[in-house]
């Protein structure tokens, strides 16, 4: 989907009988390149969430 269009997809989305909610895709801000998601905080082993 082209940015240009992102704000007429969401009216015709939302618009939708069956569709609930739309929300926006962070997909764009995420950056590629990032390769360690643990050092950004995205990632946590099990054993650190008891802790």
């Amino acid at each position: 989907m082209d940015r240009e269009n992102i704000e007429d997809v969401y009216q015709k989305l939302k618009g939708l009988k069956f569709v609930k909610k739309v929300i926006y895709s962070h997909w764009p801000d995420i950056d590629p390149d990032m390769s360690d998601l643990k050092a950004a905080g995205i990632y946590k082993h099990e054993t650190e969430e008891d802790e």
